[in-house]
């Protein structure tokens, strides 16, 4: 698997440099004339991880014509924080452009809480108007975590993928939104929000959630502590179908949108892929590029047609 993301950015890194939307086959930072492109994607990945370990779906996209992005930013700061700040990156590129982004919409490609992270630059943030297609992977579209113990799985997972330690606590926003700890006098829980409300700003772009079925999650290097780690979650998920870290219904967006959106988890390897895997299965990648020549790259160039 080829790497073009240079070093790895952590929660830690990005919050010494600031949140990045790095150009991927070009590995350095985008500028504003590389949003001039009829097919762009922009990978979000999950919980205190960084983007480097989606590389596998970036190669996919990549050589088959997708202009892809990476959204590296600091998990720990929150998940609506940080579509926050994409979405003001996006408006200053398209402003810098000249309306580049206006004219070519970027699809979201979003790995675990990175799909939370999209919904919210798309139903609660100005930048989804530069949004033409969401697909989440993983993705805990209802919250996370009726306890901590999946919510430390999914540190070791991030801290495990991503090769960096970010010095996680309870207490980040992030944690507190998706465990549902986030509320206070003025706002509701930002998983209520995005459940129950600005639903209209999905119902015009197509929506895909793709989920794995393997029960199983890799922590760590140590055979022990693997197992020991997965005893406690499935305990935890009661023996519900899951991806290992992830239950099956809450990764499925159709229980969570009123929109019309798809599901896919009808694939051979389904049984064998787990939360982390998702971003490595062929199949699945295949199917991403498939979903978004479909829906969005085939009918973006009819409309180009037509207009000449």
């Amino acid at each position: 698997m080829s790497n073009h993301l240079g070093a790895p950015l952590s929660s830690l890194r990005s919050s010494r440099i600031g949140d990045e939307l790095w150009h991927y086959s070009k590995n350095r930072r985008a500028n504003s004339d590389d949003f001039k492109n009829s097919k762009n994607v922009i990978l979000i990945h999950g919980f205190t991880a960084s983007g480097h370990y989606m590389a596998s779906i970036g190669d996919v996209l990549t050589s088959n014509g997708c202009n892809v992005f990476i959204w590296n930013y600091n998990s720990y700061r929150g998940i609506k924080k940080a579509a926050e700040i994409l979405s003001d990156i996006l408006d200053n590129y398209n402003e810098l452009s000249g309306g580049a982004l206006e004219d070519n919409l970027a699809s979201l490609v979003c790995h675990s809480m990175g799909g939370l992270v999209g919904r919210a630059l798309c139903q609660l943030c100005s930048g989804g108007v530069y949004v033409s297609a969401l697909a989440t992977l993983g993705t805990p579209h209802h919250g996370a975590f009726i306890g901590n113990q999946e919510l430390k799985a999914m540190v070791r997972w991030g801290e495990h993928v991503s090769g960096s330690i970010g010095g996680f606590s309870p207490s980040f926003q992030s944690a507190r939104e998706l465990v549902g700890d986030d509320s206070n006098l003025k706002d509701d829980k930002l998983i209520q929000i995005l459940s129950q409300e600005a639903i209209e700003n999905l119902k015009d772009i197509p929506v895909l959630s793709i989920s794995g079925g393997k029960e199983w999650l890799e922590v760590g290097k140590s055979k022990f502590f693997n197992r020991l780690t997965n005893r406690r979650i499935q305990k935890s998920l009661s023996g519900s179908p899951n991806d290992g870290l992830v239950l099956e219904l809450n990764s499925d967006v159709r229980n969570s949108l009123s929109s019309a959106c798809e599901h896919f988890n009808l694939y051979p390897e389904y049984l064998d892929t787990n939360h982390t895997h998702l971003v490595n299965n062929p199949k699945v990648s295949l199917q991403l590029l498939s979903w978004l020549s479909n829906e969005v790259f085939s009918q973006r160039e009819s409309s180009t047609l037509a207009k000449e």
